[in-house]
């Protein structure tokens, strides 16, 4: 997604303003129709459903450029499903109205590819993670779980990738449908198997072939 038109447009947008959310800040529920756009400056957001039995599950994790709100943009009717959007760490966000976005949205090509790139991106990470969520078994989900975050927060270093994003054993189980226990001591079993460390809650995946082969 190209970051210079969207931060350009907000600059521009009538009403528009910047906000910052604490960790497990609720942003908005959707089903509640959403009444700004928000694009993440800095921080992570989490997206996920509620499903009828109360249960949440993670569909996205979404980071900096990304937009929050794009479904109320484009789509007039509100959704049947409930998505809950919550700030996984500290977020600085810009804000406008919905209706100054449209008014951009109208008026400027440029503007409508980029969302058009941006949705195509969430739609493709979001099938990502709903592919891990399916597996069978919890170590399986973890481990998909971990490359996610190794392709879209990972830092190269000399001796692996540090997945940069601080998350506890609890936040990751939440995410992939499981306990803190049991990811807790699948963390374990990986870092002794010497497939991983953990330091200061960043994990260090020394190479993600031979994480896949811990499966076998």
């Amino acid at each position: 997604m190209n970051s210079k038109i969207l931060l350009k447009t907000f600059k521009s947008l009538k009403g528009a303003d910047s906000e910052r959310l604490d960790k497990s800040r609720v942003i908005f529920l959707s089903g509640e129709r959403a009444k700004k756009i928000y694009l993440i400056k800095k921080g992570v957001v989490r997206l996920s459903r509620i499903c009828q039995s109360g249960e949440e599950t993670t569909i996205s994790l979404l980071k900096e450029n990304c937009l929050i709100g794009i479904t109320s943009l484009l789509n007039e009717h509100q959704s049947k499903k409930s998505y809950l959007l919550t700030a996984l760490t500290q977020v600085e966000m810009d804000a406008a109205p919905i209706s100054s976005a449209k008014n951009a949205i109208e008026l400027d090509r440029d503007l409508r590819l980029t969302l058009l790139e941006g949705l195509s991106s969430r739609i493709l990470h979001a099938e990502a993670m709903i592919e891990t969520l399916a597996q069978p078994d919890t170590p399986s989900r973890l481990v998909g779980f971990l490359l996610i975050l190794c392709k879209d927060f990972g830092i190269q270093e000399s001796k692996g990738i540090t997945i940069d994003l601080t998350l506890s054993h609890h936040e990751i189980a939440k995410s992939i449908g499981s306990t803190r226990g049991t990811v807790c001591r699948l963390l374990g079993e990986l870092r002794n198997s010497g497939y991983l460390k953990i330091d200061n809650q960043k994990i260090m995946i020394f190479d993600q072939k031979n994480l896949t082969k811990s499966l076998s």
